[in-house]
């Protein structure tokens, strides 16, 4: 994520401590960082300037 996400400004990440797209399939709530995942998306097309990438 460093190389490939982080350098670009108007990208972000939300990572798990787990394997694979568990985002896809995972009940509600999930967070990660003690950040919901909800609220970063929120903040995402809201275009929030707290909003950042988030690890686990």
């Amino acid at each position: 994520m460093q190389t490939h996400v982080a350098p670009y400004e108007n990208a972000g990440y939300f990572l798990l401590d787990a394997v694979g797209h568990v985002l896809l399939t995972a009940p509600l709530p999930v967070t990660s960082g003690g950040v919901d995942l909800q609220a970063w998306l929120g903040q995402m097309v809201a275009d929030d300037p707290a909003w950042a990438s988030v690890d686990p």
